[in-house]
């Protein structure tokens, strides 16, 4: 039998442009971030046994206030978020800051010795702080708080009673009436109403860290009121306290009344994990403008650990003005 050989066809390969270009390429979007939550207890206003206006009076322990309404929440972490929250878009910002202050000299902020160092070495520190985070004019650091908390959750009147430096409850640090009165006291009643009336919008901004560790218990929530229809009102979504006999007058000054928040289907709950020394928040603690102000407090994390050790922080609170109208002239600085 013989053999006849074939020689092949050579077929030129298709170019891979070629190949592809009548094909229709789809761009797949990447899936979003999942955003990490966490569960957990929030305390909130809760009513009067008498149906009357609440009350505390501080040396005799009497009150008509019920317990907190514990409020189950569901905390979302800021630090998934794809967009972080800003003090001008949301009215809180968690920014890096480092400190010079060592931990225990703001643990000795007792002291009158700590308190007058702390003025004079980190009041600075906050007011430049607030003014690259706000913008504002004017700021004027004036007061700040040490809180030590370990406890679980307590009843609210019974950890008062005690001295406890940590308010489990959502609240404001002011409305209405109390922020003005606030501005009065510290710049006098002539000045605080100068300011009032030469600028749009003043508030109390605060700045709030960890001292010398990691938060691992009891951190700062901060409550998102956007969805509220309506917007977020002081005279509704608040309830007043009033005290007397306050040991906290000596350091504050008299204050008409406490605000704690009152529950509202519409709240969404904002937190960041594990905040570390070297980062703080800034936030709208009462502002002229409604819908800037932040409502916050420290929750129960049902996550914490056992052996989750203390949390310590301090809260350093500002008054800040912005946007002078326009038929006034420029203010001068204000001193620290």
């Amino acid at each position: 039998m013989s053999v006849i050989e074939v020689q092949a066809t050579t077929v030129a390969a298709l170019p891979e442009k070629a190949a592809v270009a009548n094909a229709e390429v789809k761009e797949v979007a990447p899936e979003p971030k999942k955003i990490r939550t966490t569960t957990g207890v929030t305390g909130m206003y809760n009513g009067t046994k008498d149906g009357k206006d609440a009350y505390i009076d501080y040396a005799t322990g009497s009150t008509n206030v019920n317990a907190p309404l514990e409020v189950a929440i569901t905390v979302e972490d800021m630090r998934d978020f794809e967009v972080a929250p800003t003090f001008h878009g949301n009215g809180y910002q968690l920014v890096k800051h480092k400190t010079m202050m060592h931990p225990d000299q703001f643990s000795n902020g007792r002291t009158p010795e700590g308190k007058e160092f702390i003025h004079n070495a980190y009041f600075p520190e906050v007011k430049k702080l607030v003014q690259e985070i706000t913008g504002a004019e004017v700021v004027r650091p004036y007061i700040f708080r040490t809180r030590h908390q370990f406890e679980k959750p307590t009843d609210f009147i019974a950890s008062r009673k005690a001295g406890a430096s940590a308010l489990p409850l959502a609240h404001t640090d002011r409305d209405m009436t109390t922020g003005p009165n606030g501005v009065r006291d510290v710049f006098g009643e002539e000045e605080g109403n100068r300011l009032m009336k030469k600028y749009k919008r003043f508030a109390q901004i605060n700045v709030w860290r960890g001292i010398g560790k990691r938060v691992d218990r009891w951190p700062l929530m901060f409550i998102d009121t956007s969805d509220i229809p309506g917007g977020f009102k002081y005279e509704k979504h608040l309830a007043k306290i009033y005290s007397s006999n306050d040991p906290r007058e000596a350091q504050r000054g008299v204050k008409a009344h406490d605000v704690v928040l009152v529950d509202d289907p519409h709240y969404k709950y904002r937190y960041a994990s594990n905040l570390e020394v070297d980062e703080a928040f800034v936030f709208s603690s009462f502002d002229s403008d409604e819908n800037k102000v932040v409502p916050h407090g420290g929750f129960w994390d049902n996550s914490t650990r056992d052996d989750a050790p203390a949390r310590t922080s301090i809260e350093c609170r500002t008054w800040c003005f912005w946007d002078p109208v326009e038929e006034e002239a420029a203010p001068a600085p204000i001193a620290a």
